[in-house]
């Protein structure tokens, strides 16, 4: 009865919870609403004003007087570089509108102009009439004059057309930018265009769409990931209200995680034939036999050398012959080298695949810090570990209690004396950012550790 009420608290508390994330669903709804609205309008605003524009361009070279038809054409020209550059106008209106200012362009072109020569080709014309007038006068000032003039209008109206030109694939890339879903690149490629031609009315524009249709996308990304992960939530409420099957119920990839855990910290073949040959059993003990001797009799039980060297004798001031003696039998290596050498101040580590006798302060400082990920061992498993459950509180408690039985556990079956809880030098500490075990100890003790850490 007691689980009984504790599920409907926790149920209640999650009704609550999950209304205020629909409520927040329904605000970011509304919100992408609104700019989808305000899109909709500055888009048509500006489908109005290229409208505007054109039609007025249009208007205003129906009647051209003489000596006008260049401005009417630069007109006309920086009104088709504003549609060439267009994007709220539907296609067939820009077309049908590109196609007016072309005819009327070319309409001007073959128009002549008050000076008799034509306003785009009068530099040949010009330059013409000029050959066959005098060279002297003011009428031969003026031909020059306008020859001059008129060239230097077609070198405008030519980088003003190849502008337009680079302009529209440039806009052309970014509308094949945006139908492909990549609306960041091409709200890049619109800045730099934008840097690149700044007074250009169609290169601001496509800046002003890309930089919409960017916030667009991201708006409409957070709303499908909202829906998302409250449906994630929804279902891992429904799951956590589900009866246990068992006392422990461990999450689907549990034995997955194990396993690839168990793989990187298995021990090697070298290290495992050590340990091997440190947990042999002894049959016989030794009365006052050369430490030398005892030190060669286990290396011809083992098959595993014992180094000691000779500084570490004159260190310890005792030689090969000082006598040792031990009388206990069937006992293991491990606990023979310990015993005979602790007599001198000496102990052994595994050092590069060899046993080495060495001091035991000297061993202290050889100790090897390693990491041991125990993460699927400790986090949402237990009674309470489950935080949708029981909520973060209990589950943190959990994690700590799993924790410490793990650490208690191995501080008791893998060499306890070593520890320093025992009086031993090794450590052993958790982190939970990385959901492992931190211990400093030999390598021997590592050895063991791999060998036992998810079995």
């Amino acid at each position: 009865m007691q689980r009984l009420h504790q599920l409907v608290g926790v149920l209640g508390l999650a009704t609550v919870w999950l209304g205020g994330a629909t409520s927040s669903a329904v605000w970011g709804q509304s919100g992408s609403s609104k700019l989808l609205e305000d899109a909709r309008i500055q888009t048509e605003l500006a489908r109005q004003k290229i409208e505007a524009d054109v039609q007025a361009a249009l208007a205003s070279t129906r009647s051209v007087a003489p000596g006008q038809t260049e401005e009417a054409i630069a007109r006309l020209n920086q009104a088709l570089v504003q549609l060439l550059g267009d994007s709220s106008l539907s296609p067939a209106r820009r077309d049908a509108l590109v196609r007016a200012v072309q005819d009327r362009l070319r309409q001007l072109d073959t128009r002549p102009s008050g000076s008799g020569t034509n306003p785009i080709k009068g530099g040949a014309a010009g330059k013409a009439a000029a050959g066959t007038a005098t060279k002297s006068g003011p009428k031969a000032i003026d031909d020059a004059e306008r020859d001059a003039q008129q060239a230097a209008r077609k070198q405008q109206l030519d980088r003003e057309r190849a502008e337009a030109n680079a302009i529209q694939s440039r806009l052309d890339h970014i509308a094949r930018l945006q139908r492909e879903g990549k609306s960041f690149d091409a709200l890049k490629v619109a800045d730099e265009l934008s840097r690149q031609y700044p007074t250009n009315p169609a290169a601001q524009a496509m800046r002003r769409k890309a930089t919409l249709t960017e916030r667009i996308a991201e708006a409409r990304a957070i709303l499908a990931e909202m829906e998302q992960r409250l449906t994630q939530a929804y279902r891992e409420i429904e799951r956590a209200a589900l009866p246990s099957v068992e006392n422990v119920e461990f999450p689907k990839d549990w034995k997955e995680k194990t396993e690839k855990r168990l793989a990187a910290l298995k021990p090697s073949a070298r290290e495992m034939a050590i340990l091997k040959a440190l947990n042999t059993k002894v049959p016989q003990g030794f009365q006052n036999t050369p430490i030398s001797e005892v030190l060669q009799y286990l290396t011809d039980l083992t098959n595993e050398p014992i180094v000691l060297s000779k500084s570490e004798l004159d260190e310890a001031k005792i030689t090969s012959d000082t006598p040792v003696t031990f009388q206990a039998r069937n006992v293991t290596v491990r606990t023979v080298l310990r015993a005979i050498l602790s007599e001198f101040g000496m102990t052994y580590v595994i050092r590069d695949g060899t046993i080495q006798v060495t001091s035991i302060q000297r061993a202290r400082e050889m100790l090897v810090t390693r990491s041991y990920p125990i993460g699927d061992l400790v986090i949402g498993t237990g009674q309470f570990g489950n935080p949708l459950l029981w909520g973060p509180g209990l589950s943190q408690l959990q994690m700590q209690q799993n924790v410490a039985q793990i650490i208690e556990t191995i501080q008791s079956t893998i060499d306890p004396q070593s520890w320093r809880s025992a009086g031993g030098p090794g450590t052993i500490t958790y982190h939970p950012p990385t959901g492992s075990l931190i211990i400093r100890q030999t390598a021997e003790v590592h050895a063991m550790l791999r060998g036992s850490i998810g079995r």
